[in-house]
């Protein structure tokens, strides 16, 4: 049987995103559609953690750590188009 490796430090998808609008879906899940939505991303952008790199000059981040990819569950086939 064939047997993955494991995904190398700058191909590790980080997950904090996803579980932040899982967490607010669920919690917002009795309102209507275009309000959950609008929720869900005013929880996800406040609760996510920023990170400041000493050599940037417009400051943001889709990851925790740098040139790490990010899973966007709210923009899936499921979340943001429910």
């Amino acid at each position: 049987m064939f047997a993955f490796r494991p995904a190398t430090e700058r191909i590790r998808t980080d997950a904090e995103r996803a579980f932040l609008a899982t967490e607010s879906s669920r919690k917002n899940e009795h309102l209507v559609p275009i309000i959950r939505k609008a929720r869900i991303a005013c929880d996800v952008w406040s609760k996510m953690k920023i990170r400041i790199e000493d050599f940037e000059i417009i400051v943001g981040n889709q990851a925790a750590t740098f040139l790490r990819s990010t899973f966007n569950s709210e923009w899936g086939r499921r979340g943001l188009d429910s």
